[in-house]
């Protein structure tokens, strides 16, 4: 039986998201395959190299599974598939689910699900908690780091989230030039809040470095736990700020989707 064609039904259809689905999948698997491969792979020497190597170069390792998570939906910019996909036959409400299914679940999940499995099965812990365990520091250190550490996850995802929309608003609403824009402009967005906060890091040390030595009192643990207190409630801001970012280029985005579609 032929498929109703959206122009007589006015319902939602998640047999629609499919069909989108397959639309794009020729385009889309390339980065699917490539994520999942090289997730996979760091993953797996992870548990095979020494503890202490892991923890020294784990966040080199994962850099390039960051990068491809933001910069997936780029490809929805594809002046080659745009024209087709506009009058592609499915509602634009299922175009525009899977447009944010595939960038903002389906990608990260992949490298989420793929880590942790791996760490759950071997270590028994989830990546967080072997790569804390394996920092080498004292034991107010250690526990002030694992406390805090919520915070700056929080923040790693909302800045990850924040690069990922701003690359599928510029890809996909540009007219020129989307990938580039959308690859360069979440660039922005995920560098320049980091930078800030790093700043911000340091200001506070060397505020409460010079306090320590004008009471000539310096206690490292002392020091490191205000430092990582002051700046859990600077990072806090930050992500409420970031956030409203993201529901603002969200709600632009929907709304803009719709008279792109036509």
């Amino acid at each position: 039986m032929q498929q109703e064609s959206p122009r007589n039904r006015d319902r939602f259809s998640w047999s629609g998201v499919l069909d989108v689905a397959k639309f794009w999948w020729p385009v889309l698997k390339w980065e699917f395959w490539i994520l999942l491969g090289y997730t996979l792979l760091v993953s797996v020497l992870a548990i095979s190299i020494d503890t202490h190597v892991l923890a020294l170069m784990w966040s080199l390792a994962v850099s390039p599974i960051a990068y491809v998570v933001m910069f997936a939906s780029s490809l929805f910019g594809l002046k080659s598939m745009r024209e087709r996909f506009i009058t592609l036959p499915a509602l634009n409400s299922e175009k525009l689910v899977f447009t944010l299914l595939w960038t903002f679940v389906v990608i990260p999940c992949i490298s989420e699900l793929i880590v942790n499995a791996v760490f759950y099965l071997y270590w028994g812990q989830s990546e967080n908690e072997v790569l804390m365990r394996m920092i080498e520091a004292p034991d107010g250190v250690a526990d002030m780091s694992m406390e805090h550490m919520t915070v700056f996850k929080y923040w790693s995802v909302v800045i990850m989230m924040c690069g990922m929309m701003i690359c599928l608003y510029c890809s996909t609403m540009s007219r020129s030039h989307n990938i580039i824009k959308g690859i360069g402009f979440s660039v922005l967005v995920y560098s320049i809040p980091s930078f800030l906060i790093g700043v911000l890091a340091g200001l506070v040390g060397y505020s409460l470095g010079k306090k320590g030595a004008l009471t000539g009192n310096v206690n490292v643990e002392e020091a490191v736990n205000r430092l990582f207190d002051s700046m859990g409630i600077y990072v806090g801001g930050f992500c409420v700020v970031m956030l409203i970012y993201f529901v603002v280029m969200l709600t632009l985005y929907i709304r803009k989707f719709a008279k792109r579609q036509g």
